[in-house]
């Protein structure tokens, strides 16, 4: 296996980033979420070489750097393709626009969750800052303090327990990552800052839709105020739709792989990978997610997914997450794999963690 990839493999985000920037010039309110949920799920082969020990280089960090000003881009633009359209606009395509910046700032947290490891410092602030867009700010703070920690226990709102439908296990997530205010009193200040800077920032939104939306004369200001409340609602589903996606992932990457106890150690055989080289190159290897939590300040380049050892999903992660939509197909599939993984973390031998959680 080669020790090198071609670096523009995990530009790929961005043919997302441009696919949503033609949607926008050309009006096409569902071309992202055709791409993302349709073509990215037929598309998404096995492929192995993305498995290995590649370079730590510039051009396989650049993607994560540059993805903040390019979602700041997108989101805008989105804005003010929804509100000059306002007039003539249907419920159905304010959906797919809405949509389509749920999956442009979801795409964000996983730069996030990428970041929030590394350093210098100023990776973790870019994950702050993308974290921010999405009103998700205290997820940094669980998923590194809580998440890594206590993965696969019964007490970790982000590990899915054993036949645990998506829709039972999406308000415990939540209440995990905002029970962050409380459980570590010392970031609180944090928290509340990140959580007013995602207010400020839906002003600013909502403000500039309803200064760029076409109004009549005889009823401007009643006009204005409406339309403020509609790019607000707009930004905020946004908002809600990205974590819901981020959480899909959350609750595939580890159902039904538990531990009974802190004591039992923290291996590979809590995560689910795969090896689908679309996705992969989209999200990073996000998939290659046994690693990324035994060496969690590995840079996604350097990630290994060990197949014939570790377990594995049947398919991509988008069309995992689609059929954790669907929770008797997802159990028909996923159950039998649960059980016949489990016991491989009670036999692992202990692996200790990579200290910069």
């Amino acid at each position: 296996m080669s020790s090198r990839a071609p670096w523009w493999r995990f530009w790929a985000v961005y043919v997302l980033a441009g696919a949503e920037l033609w949607a926008i010039w050309r009006g096409l309110a569902w071309f992202l979420p055709f791409i993302g949920f349709v073509l990215v799920p037929l598309l998404d082969f096995p492929e192995t070489r993305l498995d290995g020990h590649y370079p730590d280089e510039l051009m396989f960090r650049l993607p994560l750097i540059l993805w903040l000003p390019s979602q700041l881009v997108i989101i805008s633009l989105t804005n003010w393709r929804l509100a000059a359209l306002s007039r003539s606009v249907s419920l159905l395509s304010t959906l797919g626009w809405t949509l389509s910046m749920g999956m442009i700032l979801a795409l964000g947290i996983n730069v996030a969750h990428e970041l929030n490891h590394k350093t210098p410092l100023s990776y973790r602030v870019l994950a702050r800052c993308l974290l921010i867009m999405s009103g998700y700010g205290p997820y940094a703070i669980e998923h590194n303090r809580g998440h890594h920690k206590a993965v696969g226990l019964a007490e970790d709102p982000a590990t899915a327990r054993p036949g645990e439908s998506f829709y039972r296990f999406f308000p415990r997530a939540l209440c995990g990552v905002w029970g962050a205010f409380s459980k570590w009193p010392e970031v609180r200040r944090r928290l509340f800052l990140d959580t007013g800077a995602y207010l400020v920032l839906l002003q600013v939104f909502a403000s500039g839709y309803a200064a760029l939306r076409p109004i009549d004369a005889v009823a401007t200001t009643q006009g204005r105020v409406s339309a403020y409340f509609f790019g607000l609602f707009v930004n905020v589903l946004a908002s809600a739709l990205s974590v819901i996606q981020v959480e899909l992932v959350n609750y595939t990457e580890h159902y039904g792989l538990c531990r009974t106890s802190s004591e039992e150690p923290i291996t590979a055989a809590l995560s689910w990978n795969n090896h689908h080289w679309l996705s992969g190159c989209m999200l990073f290897k996000l998939e290659y997610h046994s690693d990324h939590h035994l060496h969690a300040a590995r840079w996604y380049p350097k990630l290994h997914n060990r197949l014939e050892e570790w377990p594995q999903h049947p398919a991509g992660l988008p069309a995992m997450m689609l059929l954790a939509l669907l929770p008797p197909l997802w159990r028909r599939v996923m159950d039998p794999l649960a059980e016949r993984y489990r016991p491989l973390n009670r036999n692992a031998s202990p692996t200790v963690p990579s200290p910069d959680l």
